[in-house]
């Protein structure tokens, strides 16, 4: 009896072992479908998660695109500006070095021009001067050719008294002998006018090949001038003066005013080009002195809001101090060198270079916050900016980008920085489940 009580209770307690065993299971079978439940209301989630992560990834892709497009065609826009601006200086200085050309040419053609012009009034004054004693020797050949032209008449004339002694000696001498002296006297009239014919023919061809060969003109040439009395030996001093002033003249050019005109006509054009080159060095000056002045301008504008924003940001990230941005002037103010001085609080004035690492990397953030807030663009990428900071000038950081106001702007920061990340919106990780490939994983804060 004992026994089988023994055995009763013993069951009792198995059944309480098996049903609290049953219990627990059941409790772990809840706790199964709930993690389940969790882990498939999780797997949803994800899911959205990827196909939101996904869209958005695709929607930054082309808002990326567009804006690399547009940063493109922004930096395209300002090489060409430059590009220009450097043409139009190298065109600017080639026509500093052609006017400097044109003036020398200008100069030199100049000289030659009024040597040439005295050139040619050298020659022009000894042609008058020849012309004058041609003029004088022609005189001289007409009175020798009508002093011929009166031995011809005085031939002319003895013909016709030989011709009427001829006659008169026919009717008073005996037929026969007065026809013998008849012809001996006209034989011999006749030989007398061979002889003058002859010595005046001579005379004619010497004068005509003298002129000739003295002064290349045909005889013919000279008749129209008027006479002028003047004796043979005056006559042959100036042939002699005339001969000695065309043997010093030298050959003569007769192009030289058909040369001389060209060259004036290529002055003139030369002289035209020059003045429109002038005009346009002129233009050009203005242009880029207003270009100049532009930029100088915009310059001074956003290096002032630069220098603001710096301060600003600086006194933000280290609680207190002071930031300043220095422009050394120069003739050019674009070309002129930016000092960065830093004064973070309990510390000296002092350049950047003086500076620790971990200040030095929140100074050079600041400045690019202060840039950035100039301009503001939808987008702002920032690769392990933080990467030299340890952990308190982390959290400075951090806290510059929760009151930092972005203005509708993005910030997108790679970093290994925990108080980065926690300061972060969304954050994305990027995880290999699977060697080679690369998952992305997204957590909203």
């Amino acid at each position: 009896m004992n026994e089988i009580v023994l055995a009763i209770h013993k069951l009792k307690d198995n059944l309480k072992d098996i049903l609290n065993e049953e219990k627990n299971i059941l409790e772990e079978k809840r706790n199964i479908l709930k993690k389940y439940y969790t882990f498939k209301k999780d797997h949803n989630t994800i899911s959205e998660y990827k196909i939101n992560i996904k869209n958005v990834m695709q929607n930054i892709s082309i808002i990326i695109n567009k804006r690399d497009n547009h940063i493109n065609n922004i930096i395209k826009n300002i090489n060409d500006v430059k590009s220009l601006i450097l043409i139009n200086k190298e065109k600017l200085i080639n026509l500093s070095e052609k006017k400097e050309d044109v003036s020398s040419y200008k100069n030199e053609y100049l000289l030659e021009l009024e040597e040439k012009k005295n050139l040619i009034e050298e020659y022009t004054k000894n042609l008058i001067k020849m012309s004058k004693n041609i003029e004088e020797f022609s005189v001289q050949i007409d009175n020798q050719s009508k002093s011929n032209t009166l031995s011809l008449k005085k031939i002319e004339q003895i013909k016709i008294t030989v011709q009427n002694k001829s006659n008169l000696l026919k009717s008073t001498l005996p037929e026969k002998n007065n026809q013998q002296k008849l012809n001996e006297l006209i034989k011999d009239k006749q030989h007398k006018e061979e002889i003058l014919k002859v010595q005046y023919q001579e005379k004619y061809d010497n004068l005509e090949k003298e002129v000739n060969k003295n002064y290349n003109l045909p005889l013919e040439k000279l008749q129209f001038y008027k006479n002028v009395s003047t004796s043979q030996k005056e006559a042959n001093q100036q042939v002699d003066i005339l001969r000695e002033d065309i043997l010093k003249m030298g050959q003569i050019n007769f192009d030289a005013e058909s040369k001389y005109n060209n060259q004036l006509q290529r002055y003139n054009l030369l002289s035209e080009k020059y003045n429109k080159i002038g005009e346009a060095k002129k233009y050009l000056k203005i242009l880029i002195s207003e270009i100049d002045q532009i930029a100088m301008e915009r310059f001074k504008e956003t290096f002032n809001r630069v220098r603001l924003y710096f301060n600003e940001i600086f006194k933000k990230i280290f609680s207190g101090g002071e930031g300043d941005l220095i422009l050394n002037f120069n003739k050019n103010i674009l070309q002129s060198e930016i000092d960065i001085i830093a004064h973070p609080p309990e510390k000296k004035m002092q350049n950047i270079e003086l500076l620790s690492s971990g200040e030095k990397a929140l100074t050079a953030i600041a400045l690019l916050f202060a840039l950035w807030k100039v301009n503001p663009s939808p987008f702002c990428f920032f690769d392990e900016i933080d990467t030299s900071l340890d952990e308190i000038n982390a959290e400075k950081l951090a806290s510059l980008l929760k009151g930092e106001d972005l203005n509708k702007s993005q910030l997108i920061i790679i970093t290994h920085q925990k108080s980065t990340m926690e300061a972060a919106d969304t954050l994305y990780g990027i995880t290999m489940e699977e060697s080679g490939i690369s998952k992305l994983v997204s957590v909203k804060f």
